[in-house]
């Protein structure tokens, strides 16, 4: 096993030996990883997120576009194809936020082991703290989470496209009456 990376007990519960008291270098290469971890899955939720925005505003210019004005059944295709990339983005931002938190967490546990008590990243943020006092503090500063706002929009967007696909029933509606009004 290469020795400048940390065991796979590392990313676990148990931290290092199994005894449960990690050596201070094992609790290094453990607090490593697992900043990795966690970067790597908040760079891949925004990376995703990125991607489902492209594509609903692609789709959204698809629908606005004239040649879908005055074709409403093409337009509600789509609103309903807009609709599911949006649930999948929702998903892809609740599990995101999953596993960031799940290795924010891991650190958190170790972290006064290996930074001490005089630097606080994890243990000490509004995401993570258990203090309802210090929660109500950073609620007071004006902390918002950037993750939990995301999954807020990634559902309005679905709410969205409800809206479109409404007013493009309406619309397809409301032709398919004027023609059958026009024929008899």
């Amino acid at each position: 096993m290469n020795s400048s990376m940390p065991t796979k007990e590392c990313a676990g519960v148990a931290i290092g030996q199994k005894s449960g008291v990690p050596s201070k270098e094992e609790a290094e290469k453990a607090f490593c990883y697992l900043m990795q971890c966690a970067i790597l899955s908040t760079d891949l939720m925004w990376k995703r997120s990125n991607i489902m925005l492209i594509i609903q505003g692609s789709i959204l210019a698809l629908i606005m576009s004239p040649y879908f004005s005055m074709r409403p059944v093409g337009s509600i295709a789509f609103c309903l194809f807009g609709f599911m990339i949006s649930f999948f983005w929702w998903r892809i931002t609740k599990g995101g936020d999953f596993w960031v938190t799940c290795w924010e967490s891991k650190l958190r546990d170790i972290e006064e082991y290996v930074i001490g008590d005089h630097i606080t990243m994890f243990r000490s943020h509004a995401h993570m703290t258990d203090s309802a006092d210090l929660r109500k503090h950073f609620k007071s500063s004006g902390y918002v989470s950037t993750r939990k706002t995301l999954m807020q929009v990634s559902k309005f967007s679905m709410f969205i496209w409800i809206l479109l696909l409404g007013y493009f029933g309406y619309v397809y509606h409301s032709m398919y009456l004027a023609t059958k009004m026009i024929s008899t």
